[in-house]
């Protein structure tokens, strides 16, 4: 099954996400900020990423440069 992993920092946008590739079948993890979501792509190892890029702490450009 592949695994998508959504880095956005607004509750709302998130929520959408998780709902909408869940009812398609897939495995979603979550991540609130770049760190967090650095840290799950290294744990999960997901498919497919969705990155904000403007968000706190680390935004998107910094995550993809890592």
């Amino acid at each position: 099954m592949a695994k998508i992993l959504v880095v956005e920092d607004d509750p709302l946008i998130s929520r959408m996400y998780q709902k909408i590739f869940s009812f398609e079948g897939f495995e979603v993890e979550m991540a609130g900020d770049g760190e967090e979501g650095w840290e799950k792509v290294k744990k999960v190892n997901p498919t497919l990423i969705l990155l904000d890029i403007m968000m706190p702490k680390m935004n998107g450009l910094q995550v993809l440069e890592k």
